[in-house]
């Protein structure tokens, strides 16, 4: 592999260099010409914003800092795509698969993926995020309390290693971003690069490549406003795949650096240790262990602060596709009885209980690990009361890779799929919609949460139909690196 490594290196090497390097000069003479002119008025409104950013710079210092952070970005991503082709490539080779196109369809799309996520620059929670590095990179302590739309709270609510992404933020604000895209597109090129022989399989990759590519929500989650969701749903799909190589300690590792970024995957615990054909108690005590230390060092650092996030999380208001916003909000069925508690205060119960009944219900049916780690992040999506669209990404991905690499046969396959595209249509629908309209304006909220919830809702009776029932002394979770005969 190494070989083949080093060999693709050399021989695309030189081009990318001499496209880095012409890049850089275009970018500095003709590119400063062209900022100082729009920061003068001159040029469309779409290129002032693309070009100078948001809010548009008063000065020609701010814009050319501005331009120039973009244009090193754009070459740092003609570097990453440098060694995702050549991964790619020394990938097939070493697993002797035919090139069916799929290494060059999953190149092409990574270039413009990799080359908008430069472009686009630091937007919405991304500018949140290089506060909280900047912090970091200050000694000052990253999880202070801020005030804005949802009241005191911390501006940093996620775990303590993601202030490790201070460091390549201080190379370039946009290296961060450029990591999660290059993270999601080699999960995409390694779901693809899978090999498997079955026609079934083969369906389920076109599937999983149109959920995947095809839609929106993955461009505006990642390229357009950078969130790092998909490293925590990346992180869990590797610890259920460990599971199924009996790797306990990397499973239950993996499920704590997750957690020690953004929460959440604490809640798949169980669904990956305690799920049949028997209980794996050394992933639970290997994710609580290591996540505990990971919190021990972060306090030793920054204090007690390290758990406002944990606080915040479970006293968040409610927002966009929550369905606790409906239920709040003018249309609610419980608009004329008199409460005196917001629903949403209630959230973390009804999430914990229906997490209870997915668990006790999946040990009961001897649900397969995937299947039941993807229904315990869809649900946790849905009841969870912030209502967020990235936070869905981790149950995607979990779907995504269970379609492609271990679908289930014939008409339970389609259900899923039926299932699947109108809830990932909607996610990508609505990130669209953020994207162009002031949607508090045009009063969405007020039901977008009620539409997220039916979909979310038939989506989880498709993964209850379809989800295979693990034999004795099986995972029910396939092994991407097995040595199956070449495609």
């Amino acid at each position: 592999m190494r070989e083949l490594l080093a060999g693709r290196f050399r021989r695309l090497g030189p081009a990318y260099a001499i496209a880095i390097v012409a890049w850089l000069i275009l970018s500095r003479w003709p590119g400063h010409a062209l900022v100082y002119a729009l920061q003068k008025g001159a040029g469309a409104p779409w290129l002032r914003r693309a070009v100078l950013g948001l809010p548009e710079y008063t000065d020609t210092t701010g814009s050319f800092s501005h331009w120039d952070d973009k244009a090193a970005a754009v070459a740092i991503a003609l570097a990453f795509h440098l060694l995702l082709v050549v991964w790619l490539g020394a990938r097939r080779d070493s697993r002797r698969l035919a090139d069916d196109g799929s290494s060059r369809a999953v190149a092409v799309f990574s270039f413009f993926f990799l080359i908008y996520t430069a472009a686009s620059g630091a937007i919405q929670d991304y500018v949140l995020y290089l506060v909280c590095w900047q912090e970091v990179a200050r000694g000052n302590d990253p999880w202070y309390f801020t005030t804005g739309v949802f009241g005191t709270y911390p501006l940093n609510a996620y775990g303590p290693l993601f202030n490790v992404f201070a460091f390549p933020a201080l190379l370039n604000p946009l290296l961060p971003k450029l990591c999660f895209a290059i993270a999601y597109l080699g999960f995409v090129g390694r779901l693809f690069s899978t090999p498997g022989p079955s026609k079934t399989r083969s369906r389920g990759e076109l599937a999983a490549w149109f959920l995947l590519v095809a839609n929106p929500y993955f461009w505006v989650e990642i390229a357009h406003f950078g969130h790092f969701d998909v490293i925590v749903g990346i992180l869990c799909v590797a610890a259920v795949t460990a599971r199924a190589r009996d790797r306990d300690l990397s499973s239950g590792t993996y499920l704590a650096l997750g957690a020690l970024l953004k929460y959440v995957p604490l809640l798949l615990v169980p669904f990956v240790a305690l799920v049949p054909p028997r209980h794996r108690w050394r992933i639970a005590f290997a994710a609580a262990g290591i996540t505990a230390a990971g919190l021990a060092i972060s306090v030793l650092i920054w204090g007690p602060s390290t758990f406002r996030p944990i606080v915040f999380a479970a006293q968040r208001p409610s927002h966009h596709l929550s369905i606790f916003r409906f239920l709040n909000g003018r249309y609610s069925p419980l608009s004329g009885l008199v409460l005196h508690e917001n629903p949403a205060n209630w959230a973390p119960a009804f999430l914990i209980l229906a997490l209870g009944i997915a668990l006790a219900w999946s040990e009961r049916q001897r649900l397969a690990t995937l299947p039941a780690g993807a229904l315990a992040m869809v649900i946790t999506a849905l009841l969870y009361q912030a209502g967020f669209t990235q936070y869905h990404m981790v149950g995607l991905l979990l779907l995504t890779w269970w379609l492609a690499t271990d679908p289930p046969p014939s008409w339970k396959r389609s259900l899923l799929v039926a299932a699947l595209v109108p809830y990932l249509a909607w996610l990508g629908t609505f990130d669209v919609l953020c994207t162009t309209l002031p949607i508090d304006d045009y009063g969405m909220q007020e039901w977008t949460g009620l539409l997220t919830f039916f979909l979310g809702v038939v989506l989880i009776a498709a993964i209850s139909i379809s989800a295979p029932r693990a034999p004795a002394g099986h995972a029910g979770v396939p092994d991407p690196d097995a040595d199956p005969p070449p495609r």
